[in-house]
Order: C-alpha cells, then sequence, then structure tokens
C-alpha cells in the first residue's frame, strides 16, 4: 500500500479510538510490511498510531498477555511470569477457502454458547479468516491451585484442543456439504481431516504471542481486520473490510461476564487429563529406555535437518517428541540447540532457552497432532511417508512400530541363519 494511503486511513479519530480501546496493559508491536519494529513497545496515545504510519508503518499487533509493565518485558521466563497478570481466549481461525472459515466460526461461537459463554468478539482477520476472543475477567482467577494469570500458553492450547475435538465432526460435514469435489475426494481416500483446510492454530502460540488489532490494516491484503456482529459471519464480503468502506461501530473484547468461562475451562482441563492418560496407557512410555534416533518417523528426521518453515511449532513437537522418547532435558536442549543452527534463519537462541525452560517447569504434554493434520507435517515439507507409516495415525507410536519391526527382522535372519 502507498504510504499516503495508510496515513489517511490511521488518520481517522475513530478509528485510533477504536484501536486505543485495547491497548492497555499490553505489549504492542509495530510491523513496516514484511517486518516489525522494536519490541517491547506500546501505544501511549492515539497520536502514537498515526506518527508510526508517516513513519512506514503498515499494521498494529497486540499481545494476548496482559502485562504490568509491558516496557518491562524481556526474554527471560522468570521475569515474564513475574509480569503476566492474564491472558485473552483468541481462537485465530484461516483458511485459503474463506467459506470454510466461516463455518468454523459459527461451530467455535455455538460451542462457546452451549458452555455458557455468551459475551465474546469477532473480527475479520484482514485476509482468510476470523478472530474470535473471550476476555480474561471471563476466567475464574484460580481452580484449585492454578493460577489462571500464569497459565499461559499451556491454558490456551487446552481449551483450543477441546473445542476442536468437538467441532471436528460438524465441521467436515459442513465442508462435504458446501464443496461436492472435497466429499467426492474424501470418498476415495478416506476419512476428511477438516483441519487440513481450516486452521484454528493454538501449539505454535508461546510467550509474547500477538494477534492483529482491530482496525488494524493487513498489509497483504490491504483489507482492514474489522469487527462484526455474530449473525453477519455468514454475510460478510471482503469489500466491506475495504479501507473506504470501513465503519468504526464495533469494539473487539469489550465484553465479558467475570467468572463466566469458568465450566469450559474445567471441561478442558478434565478433557486434556483423560486423553494424557489414554496416551499413557497405549504408549506405556515408562516401560522404555532412551529410544535411539534412528527410530525416529522421517516427519521428525527431517524436521531436526532444519527448517525455513513451520519452526516455532516444531519445537514444540520436538520438545514433546523428545521426552516421550525418554530423553532427559539437557540432551534435549542440546539437540534443539543444534536442530536451531540448522534452521534458515535461526529462531533467537533467547526463544528457544525460554520455550526450554517453561517445558521443563510445566511438564510434559504427551499429545502430538496426529500424521492426517497436514498443517504441522505436510505443509512444512516433512511428511515423507515410509512402509511404516502407513500403519500409525500420529507420529509418537512409529518408534514403538519401528524397534518392533527391526525385532521381527533380526528374528527371520536368525532363523534364515541357522537353515
Amino acid at each position: 500500500m502507498k504510504i499516503v494511503d495508510l496515513i489517511k486511513y490511521y488518520s481517522r479519530e475513530d478509528i485510533r479510538e477504536r484501536m486505543m480501546e485495547i491497548v492497555n496493559n499490553r505489549e504492542i508491536g509495530v510491523r513496516y510490511n514484511n517486518k516489525f519494529g522494536k519490541r517491547p513497545n506500546i501505544l501511549k496515545s492515539k497520536d502514537d498510531i498515526l506518527k508510526y504510519a508517516k513513519e512506514g508503518a503498515t499494521s498494529f499487533h497486540a499481545s494476548i498477555e496482559r502485562w504490568s509493565d509491558p516496557m518491562k518485558i524481556n526474554d527471560n521466563l522468570n521475569d515474564l511470569e513475574k509480569l503476566r497478570i492474564g491472558w485473552d481466549l483468541i481462537f485465530d481461525i484461516d483458511a485459503d477457502d474463506l467459506r470454510f472459515s466461516k463455518i468454523a466460526a459459527v461451530l467455535i461461537l455455538k460451542t462457546l454458547k452451549v458452555h455458557g459463554i455468551k459475551n465474546f468478539s469477532i473480527k475479520f482477520s484482514g485476509r482468510g479468516g476470523f478472530h474470535i476472543g473471550v476476555p480474561f475477567e471471563s476466567f475464574p482467577k484460580r481452580i484449585g491451585k492454578i493460577d489462571i494469570a500464569k497459565y499461559f500458553p499451556y491454558g490456551l492450547r487446552i481449551i483450543a484442543e477441546y473445542i476442536s475435538n468437538i467441532i471436528e465432526n460438524p465441521l467436515r460435514e459442513r465442508i462435504m456439504e458446501l464443496h461436492p469435489k472435497i466429499k467426492n475426494e474424501n470418498l476415495l481416500k478416506g476419512k476428511l481431516n477438516p483441519f487440513s483446510l481450516v486452521s484454528i492454530d493454538s501449539i505454535a502460540i508461546s510467550q509474547r504471542h500477538m494477534f492483529r488489532m482491530p482496525y488494524s490494516i493487513n498489509e497483504k491484503t490491504g483489507l482492514v481486520s474489522i469487527p462484526i456482529e455474530e449473525n453477519h459471519i455468514e454475510e460478510l464480503e471482503l469489500k466491506e473490510a475495504r479501507i473506504e468502506n470501513v465503519n468504526a461501530e464495533l469494539g473487539f473484547l469489550d465484553k465479558y461476564k467475570e467468572g463466566e468461562a469458568r465450566r469450559l475451562f474445567i471441561l478442558a482441563f478434565d478433557f486434556k487429563e483423560k486423553e494424557k492418560k489414554k496416551i499413557k496407557r497405549e504408549l506405556d512410555f515408562s516401560n522404555y529406555k532412551r529410544i535411539d534416533e534412528k527410530f525416529f518417523p522421517p516427519c521428525i528426521k527431517n524436521i531436526l535437518m532444519g527448517l525455513k518453515d513451520g519452526r516455532k511449532r516444531s519445537l514444540f513437537i520436538l520438545m514433546n517428541f523428545l521426552k516421550a522418547m525418554s530423553w532427559n532435558y539437557n540432551e534435549i536442549e542440546n539437540k534443539i540447540l543444534n536442530w536451531n543452527s540448522k534452521n534458515k534463519p535461526p529462531l533467537r537462541e533467547s526463544y528457544i532457552r525460554g520455550q526450554l525452560k517453561w517445558f521443563q517447569n510445566k511438564g510434559l504434554n504427551y499429545t502430538l497432532p496426529s500424521c492426517d493434520n497436514s498443517i504441522y507435517y505436510k505443509d512444512i515439507g516433512v511428511c515423507i511417508p515410509d512402509q511404516i507409516c502407513k500403519r500409525i495415525k500420529n507420529p509418537m507410536t512409529y518408534p514403538f512400530k519401528a524397534m518392533k519391526f527391526e525385532r521381527n527382522k533380526l528374528g527371520r535372519n536368525k532363523r534364515t541363519s541357522k537353515k
């Protein structure tokens, strides 16, 4: 976009006032086309928005987390834990086909209402999806020994996984009804994974994660991230998000009822605990010694060769996978630092160490995305299946199949040599 158009848009008083409504206690990211400006940063007044626009800023982003003093933020995990005073539940829905995102958004909102949540916000992302937000005030301050404010990003991931599990079947059915070609391909190839077509990305969320601010422009499309009413999701047309058509009637994250999301939080955690116990029963990791790298699935081996895309979600996958393979913390740390040196470009070492420290302190989440979740494997080019891959549904089960295959192979060779 031309800088004159950016300045004209961000000069609007109504736009800047709406943007300023959510900046309190948040870190702000100012983006200049393909790169962010200095961090940490804040917006002190609406005049700052115009100042940055005159400097060439294309979009503005806000932290999901809330901080007592955003300008004291650094990469030290302990400092982050002390500074964090809350976080909002944000569902980031994205798809190449906006119709699929609309279906997912409607299903998520219905699910929230079933769990007693009536106060939420929704906005168009500016490209192919939506952001649905439930403010932190809707959650209880504590559940048992858990201080909810400090339970980030784990709490958000668990809730997103729980909601995704609920809407998976209806999402699949609605997509196939909408798109006959996909339905026909599904009949030939087997069960369709709807999350290969529409993403509700939770694994990639980590400390200092940001979302596009309401009424901020998306530099890739030139469209504005506009808040909308729930009943307008399916009727939304992209032309409404053009800068010349935008009005600033609605806010975002401006509605809540204290404690309204307590039931959702409890049910999501109960679901997660059952899933963890199920996987532990099936694999019983405690019975295995450290598993050698030669038994890792192709996707993990390919990740370990270094990546250009998907580095953050791959970091999460590697930490959990290596721990499940009975590697100790020092081994995991050394392996991941070595892996990061092969990435192009590498993730910041301070970010890597912060994630490792958080992982060590918070414990293990055994679940990984299943093999048919293309967002985490195929889309970043690491899914190159072999004969064992055809027998599994999750990368975590591959090593145990591979070890069994090798034992059987050795047994066959011994029997052959005796003959």
